[in-house]
């Protein structure tokens, strides 16, 4: 999350108490794994990964 707005949403979505159909669990599930297979491709801006122990700035170095 980068913003205030973002919070918000999450709550709001954390905050229902509906449960998902199964077509929209279906959907969830595809997008976890297409998600997780582009996780190791590119950078999301989350700053994990510094400081770098080796004194790179990544932030510097990266596409985001």
């Amino acid at each position: 999350m980068n913003t205030i707005e973002q919070v918000e949403e999450n709550v709001a979505s954390a905050s229902k108490t509906s449960t998902l159909d199964d077509h929209e669990d279906a959907l969830v599930q595809q997008l976890l794994e297409k998600n997780q297979k582009l996780a190791d491709l590119y950078c999301t801006g989350c700053n994990y990964c510094m400081p770098c122990p080796n004194g790179i700035n990544i932030r510097r170095t990266s596409v985001i």
